[in-house]
Protein backbone atom coordinates (compact mmCIF):
# COMPACT_ATOMS: atom_id res chain seq x y z
CA UNK A 1 0.00 0.00 0.00
CA UNK A 2 3.14 2.79 0.39
CA UNK A 3 3.49 2.39 -3.17
CA UNK A 4 0.20 3.28 -3.98
CA UNK A 5 0.21 6.06 -1.41
CA UNK A 6 3.11 7.35 -2.59
CA UNK A 7 1.69 7.46 -6.28
CA UNK A 8 -1.68 9.70 -5.13
CA UNK A 9 0.53 12.32 -3.31
CA UNK A 10 2.54 12.83 -6.39
CA UNK A 11 -0.63 13.26 -8.66
CA UNK A 12 -2.23 15.55 -6.39
CA UNK A 13 0.54 17.84 -6.17
CA UNK A 14 0.28 18.00 -9.93
CA UNK A 15 -3.33 18.87 -10.42
CA UNK A 16 -4.06 22.29 -10.08
CA UNK A 17 -6.47 23.81 -7.84
CA UNK A 18 -9.73 25.45 -8.52
CA UNK A 19 -8.23 28.37 -8.04
CA UNK A 20 -5.19 27.79 -10.08
CA UNK A 21 -7.92 26.26 -13.24
CA UNK A 22 -10.06 29.35 -12.99
CA UNK A 23 -6.65 31.56 -13.44
CA UNK A 24 -5.77 29.81 -16.04
CA UNK A 25 -8.61 29.68 -18.10
CA UNK A 26 -8.49 34.11 -18.36
CA UNK A 27 -4.96 34.22 -18.97
CA UNK A 28 -3.70 31.37 -20.95
CA UNK A 29 -4.39 31.32 -24.62
CA UNK A 30 -4.87 27.80 -25.22
CA UNK A 31 -7.26 26.86 -22.41
CA UNK A 32 -10.87 27.42 -23.18
CA UNK A 33 -12.58 29.78 -21.45
CA UNK A 34 -15.65 28.68 -19.23
CA UNK A 35 -19.30 28.84 -20.49
CA UNK A 36 -20.41 31.63 -18.22
CA UNK A 37 -17.48 33.86 -19.68
CA UNK A 38 -18.50 33.28 -23.66
CA UNK A 39 -20.14 35.92 -25.75
CA UNK A 40 -23.74 34.46 -26.90
CA UNK A 41 -24.25 35.95 -30.69
CA UNK A 42 -27.52 36.94 -29.17
CA UNK A 43 -26.15 39.53 -26.74
CA UNK A 44 -25.39 42.92 -27.22
CA UNK A 45 -22.43 44.68 -25.75
CA UNK A 46 -24.95 46.24 -22.85
CA UNK A 47 -26.60 42.84 -22.63
CA UNK A 48 -26.27 39.95 -20.03
CA UNK A 49 -26.24 36.51 -20.62
CA UNK A 50 -29.86 34.98 -20.97
CA UNK A 51 -31.25 38.88 -22.06
CA UNK A 52 -32.82 39.19 -25.33
CA UNK A 53 -32.83 42.82 -26.96
CA UNK A 54 -36.50 44.46 -27.00
CA UNK A 55 -38.59 44.55 -30.12
CA UNK A 56 -39.07 48.38 -31.26
CA UNK A 57 -42.52 49.71 -30.68
CA UNK A 58 -43.88 51.02 -34.13
CA UNK A 59 -46.91 52.78 -32.60
CA UNK A 60 -45.03 54.44 -30.07
CA UNK A 61 -42.66 56.03 -32.90
CA UNK A 62 -45.73 56.63 -35.11
CA UNK A 63 -47.41 58.60 -32.25
CA UNK A 64 -44.25 60.69 -31.92
CA UNK A 65 -43.29 61.75 -35.64
CA UNK A 66 -47.44 62.38 -35.54
CA UNK A 67 -47.14 64.39 -32.98
CA UNK A 68 -44.53 66.31 -33.99
CA UNK A 69 -45.81 66.82 -37.29
CA UNK A 70 -48.98 68.25 -36.02
CA UNK A 71 -46.83 70.79 -34.05
CA UNK A 72 -45.35 71.77 -36.95
CA UNK A 73 -48.16 72.03 -38.77
CA UNK A 74 -49.84 74.46 -36.57
CA UNK A 75 -46.57 76.11 -36.33
CA UNK A 76 -47.07 76.90 -40.43
CA UNK A 77 -50.58 77.65 -40.36
CA UNK A 78 -50.78 79.85 -37.61
CA UNK A 79 -47.27 81.70 -39.27
CA UNK A 80 -49.47 82.16 -42.53
CA UNK A 81 -52.92 83.57 -41.00
CA UNK A 82 -50.55 86.00 -38.78
CA UNK A 83 -48.64 87.31 -42.20
CA UNK A 84 -52.08 87.37 -43.97
CA UNK A 85 -53.62 89.75 -41.67
CA UNK A 86 -50.29 91.66 -41.64
CA UNK A 87 -50.60 91.53 -45.42
CA UNK A 88 -53.89 92.78 -45.47
CA UNK A 89 -53.86 95.70 -43.21
CA UNK A 90 -50.73 96.90 -45.11
CA UNK A 91 -53.01 96.54 -47.86
CA UNK A 92 -55.82 98.53 -46.62
CA UNK A 93 -53.00 101.08 -45.48
CA UNK A 94 -51.78 101.70 -48.84
CA UNK A 95 -55.68 101.76 -50.03
CA UNK A 96 -56.43 104.48 -47.82
CA UNK A 97 -53.52 106.96 -49.06
CA UNK A 98 -54.09 105.81 -52.87
CA UNK A 99 -57.86 106.93 -52.58
CA UNK A 100 -56.96 110.06 -50.48
CA UNK A 101 -54.39 111.38 -52.96
CA UNK A 102 -56.87 110.24 -55.33
CA UNK A 103 -59.88 113.27 -53.76
CA UNK A 104 -56.82 115.80 -53.23
CA UNK A 105 -56.36 115.27 -57.13
CA UNK A 106 -60.40 115.98 -57.92
CA UNK A 107 -60.90 118.60 -55.38
CA UNK A 108 -58.37 121.21 -56.22
CA UNK A 109 -59.14 120.78 -59.45
CA UNK A 110 -62.99 121.56 -59.00
CA UNK A 111 -61.98 124.47 -56.87
CA UNK A 112 -59.81 125.56 -59.21
CA UNK A 113 -62.04 126.05 -62.26
CA UNK A 114 -64.92 127.68 -59.42
CA UNK A 115 -62.09 130.32 -59.03
CA UNK A 116 -61.76 131.29 -62.77
CA UNK A 117 -65.45 131.82 -62.68
CA UNK A 118 -64.91 134.73 -59.58
CA UNK A 119 -62.19 135.65 -61.79
CA UNK A 120 -64.19 136.10 -65.07
CA UNK A 121 -67.31 137.73 -62.99
CA UNK A 122 -64.57 140.40 -61.43
CA UNK A 123 -62.94 141.43 -64.87
CA UNK A 124 -66.62 142.59 -65.98
CA UNK A 125 -67.70 143.76 -62.63
CA UNK A 126 -70.53 141.83 -62.54
CA UNK A 127 -72.79 142.63 -59.05
CA UNK A 128 -73.11 138.42 -58.54
CA UNK A 129 -69.83 138.59 -57.51
CA UNK A 130 -70.59 138.56 -54.02
CA UNK A 131 -73.15 135.94 -54.45
CA UNK A 132 -71.00 133.97 -56.02
CA UNK A 133 -68.08 134.49 -53.31
CA UNK A 134 -70.92 133.16 -51.24
CA UNK A 135 -71.64 129.98 -52.86
CA UNK A 136 -67.85 129.01 -52.71
CA UNK A 137 -67.43 129.43 -49.28
CA UNK A 138 -70.30 127.16 -49.14
CA UNK A 139 -68.97 124.81 -51.58
CA UNK A 140 -65.56 124.86 -49.61
CA UNK A 141 -67.31 123.84 -46.30
CA UNK A 142 -68.40 120.99 -47.89
CA UNK A 143 -65.00 120.25 -49.66
CA UNK A 144 -63.03 121.18 -45.76
CA UNK A 145 -65.96 118.94 -43.98
CA UNK A 146 -66.59 115.36 -46.28
CA UNK A 147 -63.15 115.61 -48.06
CA UNK A 148 -62.09 112.67 -45.13
CA UNK A 149 -65.28 110.98 -45.35
CA UNK A 150 -66.08 107.66 -46.09
CA UNK A 151 -69.51 108.07 -46.73
CA UNK A 152 -72.35 110.94 -47.04
CA UNK A 153 -75.70 111.47 -47.58
CA UNK A 154 -76.59 111.57 -50.96
CA UNK A 155 -78.72 114.57 -50.30
CA UNK A 156 -75.57 116.49 -48.94
CA UNK A 157 -73.86 115.65 -52.78
CA UNK A 158 -77.01 116.99 -54.71
CA UNK A 159 -77.18 120.32 -52.95
CA UNK A 160 -73.25 120.48 -53.42
CA UNK A 161 -74.28 119.76 -57.32
CA UNK A 162 -76.55 122.82 -57.01
CA UNK A 163 -74.50 125.19 -55.75
CA UNK A 164 -71.68 124.38 -58.04
CA UNK A 165 -74.50 125.00 -60.65
CA UNK A 166 -76.02 128.19 -59.51
CA UNK A 167 -73.04 129.64 -59.64
CA UNK A 168 -72.18 128.46 -63.21
CA UNK A 169 -75.49 130.03 -63.88
CA UNK A 170 -73.89 133.39 -63.00
CA UNK A 171 -71.59 133.58 -65.68
CA UNK A 172 -73.76 131.95 -68.57
CA UNK A 173 -75.71 134.47 -70.72
CA UNK A 174 -78.97 133.81 -73.16
CA UNK A 175 -77.39 131.58 -75.63
CA UNK A 176 -76.66 128.64 -72.41
CA UNK A 177 -79.68 126.53 -72.09
CA UNK A 178 -79.21 124.68 -68.30
CA UNK A 179 -81.75 121.91 -66.96
CA UNK A 180 -81.45 120.10 -63.97
CA UNK A 181 -84.00 117.38 -62.38
CA UNK A 182 -84.20 115.85 -59.37
CA UNK A 183 -86.34 112.98 -58.67
CA UNK A 184 -86.85 109.79 -55.83
CA UNK A 185 -85.41 112.28 -53.12
CA UNK A 186 -87.34 110.43 -50.89
CA UNK A 187 -84.93 107.43 -50.98
CA UNK A 188 -82.20 107.52 -48.28
CA UNK A 189 -79.08 106.72 -49.49
CA UNK A 190 -75.21 107.26 -48.68
CA UNK A 191 -72.77 107.86 -50.82
CA UNK A 192 -68.59 108.54 -50.91
CA UNK A 193 -68.19 112.05 -51.18
CA UNK A 194 -67.34 113.65 -54.52
CA UNK A 195 -68.26 110.81 -56.56
CA UNK A 196 -71.02 112.70 -58.85
CA UNK A 197 -69.82 116.11 -58.73
CA UNK A 198 -67.34 115.77 -60.83
CA UNK A 199 -68.90 114.90 -63.43
CA UNK A 200 -70.85 117.85 -63.40
CA UNK A 201 -68.17 119.82 -63.48
CA UNK A 202 -66.85 118.52 -66.35
CA UNK A 203 -69.72 118.77 -68.23
CA UNK A 204 -69.50 122.66 -67.60
CA UNK A 205 -65.88 122.51 -68.44
CA UNK A 206 -66.18 121.18 -72.03
CA UNK A 207 -69.75 122.32 -72.94
CA UNK A 208 -69.89 126.07 -71.27
CA UNK A 209 -69.21 128.56 -74.20
CA UNK A 210 -70.33 132.43 -74.26
CA UNK A 211 -70.12 132.69 -77.84
CA UNK A 212 -72.14 129.86 -79.02
CA UNK A 213 -75.58 128.26 -78.33
CA UNK A 214 -74.63 125.27 -75.79
CA UNK A 215 -77.20 123.08 -73.65
CA UNK A 216 -76.50 121.31 -70.61
CA UNK A 217 -78.89 119.40 -68.73
CA UNK A 218 -78.62 117.49 -65.41
CA UNK A 219 -80.71 114.85 -63.87
CA UNK A 220 -80.42 112.59 -60.45
CA UNK A 221 -83.12 109.67 -59.82
CA UNK A 222 -82.89 107.50 -56.80
CA UNK A 223 -84.72 104.28 -56.56
CA UNK A 224 -84.75 102.11 -53.79
CA UNK A 225 -81.59 99.91 -55.10
CA UNK A 226 -79.65 102.43 -57.21
CA UNK A 227 -78.45 106.28 -57.92
CA UNK A 228 -78.56 107.42 -61.46
CA UNK A 229 -77.15 110.24 -62.86
CA UNK A 230 -77.23 111.56 -66.58
CA UNK A 231 -75.16 114.65 -67.62
CA UNK A 232 -75.33 115.68 -71.17
CA UNK A 233 -73.54 119.09 -72.72
CA UNK A 234 -72.74 119.89 -76.17
CA UNK A 235 -69.31 120.22 -76.77
CA UNK A 236 -67.76 123.99 -76.98
CA UNK A 237 -65.60 124.10 -80.18
CA UNK A 238 -63.89 127.05 -79.30
CA UNK A 239 -63.59 126.12 -75.68
CA UNK A 240 -59.53 126.56 -74.23
CA UNK A 241 -59.43 123.44 -72.36
CA UNK A 242 -59.72 120.66 -75.40
CA UNK A 243 -56.35 120.02 -75.45
CA UNK A 244 -56.38 118.79 -71.91
CA UNK A 245 -56.56 115.52 -70.67
CA UNK A 246 -59.50 114.61 -68.31
CA UNK A 247 -57.59 114.70 -65.59
CA UNK A 248 -60.90 115.18 -62.54
CA UNK A 249 -62.60 112.88 -65.07
CA UNK A 250 -60.13 109.79 -64.88
CA UNK A 251 -59.66 110.22 -61.05
CA UNK A 252 -63.36 110.07 -60.63
CA UNK A 253 -63.05 106.58 -62.70
CA UNK A 254 -60.39 105.56 -60.16
CA UNK A 255 -61.91 106.79 -57.46
CA UNK A 256 -64.97 104.24 -58.79
CA UNK A 257 -63.18 101.34 -59.50
CA UNK A 258 -62.23 101.65 -55.57
CA UNK A 259 -65.62 102.29 -53.75
CA UNK A 260 -67.88 100.72 -56.29
CA UNK A 261 -66.00 98.05 -58.00
CA UNK A 262 -68.75 95.65 -58.72
CA UNK A 263 -71.48 98.33 -58.03
CA UNK A 264 -71.58 100.75 -60.85
CA UNK A 265 -71.98 101.08 -64.32
CA UNK A 266 -70.47 103.97 -66.45
CA UNK A 267 -71.43 104.83 -69.94
CA UNK A 268 -69.53 107.57 -71.36
CA UNK A 269 -70.72 108.41 -75.03
CA UNK A 270 -69.87 111.16 -77.65
CA UNK A 271 -70.99 112.37 -80.50
CA UNK A 272 -69.81 115.35 -83.37
CA UNK A 273 -71.49 117.95 -80.58
CA UNK A 274 -72.55 116.22 -77.81
CA UNK A 275 -71.36 114.27 -74.66
CA UNK A 276 -73.37 112.00 -72.64
CA UNK A 277 -72.62 110.31 -69.11
CA UNK A 278 -74.72 108.02 -67.20
CA UNK A 279 -73.15 106.86 -63.76
CA UNK A 280 -75.53 104.28 -61.89
CA UNK A 281 -74.79 102.84 -58.73
CA UNK A 282 -76.18 100.31 -57.42
CA UNK A 283 -76.97 100.80 -53.83
CA UNK A 284 -80.02 100.59 -51.57
CA UNK A 285 -78.98 102.37 -48.68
Amino acid sequence: LQPFDRLMHIGRQQLPTPGEREFSSRHHPDFPPPPSARHSPDRGPGQTLGQRPQPIDIASVYIFLLTISLAALYRIVTYWMETQQKMQLVEQDRMKAELSFLKAQVHPHFLFNTLNNIYALALTNDDAVASSIHRLSQLMRYYMDERHSDTIDIKIEIQAIQDFINLQKLRTGPNCSISEHYAGLEHPKTIHAFVLLPFVENAFKYGLSTIEPSQLSFEVILTPTSCVLNVKNSIATQSTEQHRTGTGLKNVKRLLEHFYANKHRLTIQQEDHSFFVQLILYISS
